[in-house]
């Protein structure tokens, strides 16, 4: 895509591209926070299960117990993390800002082919998509963060 000709759009695509990084970094983040406390969550829980399993088949009933014990308090601990801090739903809002942002530029880039010098008027109207997908990110975070209280 060439350099816009208007520099409001040209200080527009400058934001949206930030923005783009900043939700990415965002993305992955709450994607790693979500992801592993679940699959360490599940994995534990299994193990549980076999260490109960085991404790009618083998002489060292006392480990198991005491192991499958403290391994349902670490899914205990690890569960409230993951209920109070709501990682997977920040995940899923940034993934849709990302989205979002990604369609925004492709909008702008295809409107651009052929040389089509846009009006500040366009411009506006890109603009208020871009504040409605930061509008719209800031809410989640908002409304997931009151659920949490």
């Amino acid at each position: 895509m060439d350099e816009p000709q208007n520099p409001r759009l040209t200080y527009l695509l400058e934001n949206i591209n930030y923005e783009i990084g900043q939700v990415a970094k965002g993305h992955a983040y709450y994607r790693r926070t979500s992801v592993w406390p679940f699959m360490i969550s599940s994995a534990l829980s299994a193990l549980v299960v076999v260490f109960l399993g085991l404790n009618n088949f083998l002489c060292l009933k006392d480990w198991f117990q005491m192991a499958a014990l403290l391994l349902t308090a670490m899914v205990t601990v690890l569960n409230a993390y993951s209920g109070f801090y709501k990682n997977r739903e920040n995940w899923v809002a940034y993934t849709v800002a990302q989205t979002e942002f990604y369609k925004l530029v492709f909008d702008i880039g295809y409107d651009e082919q052929g040389g089509h010098v846009f009006t500040d008027q366009e411009v506006e109207v890109y603009r208020i998509r871009y504040q409605a997908i930061l509008d719209e990110l800031n809410n989640s975070w908002k409304h997931t963060r009151k659920k949490t209280k």
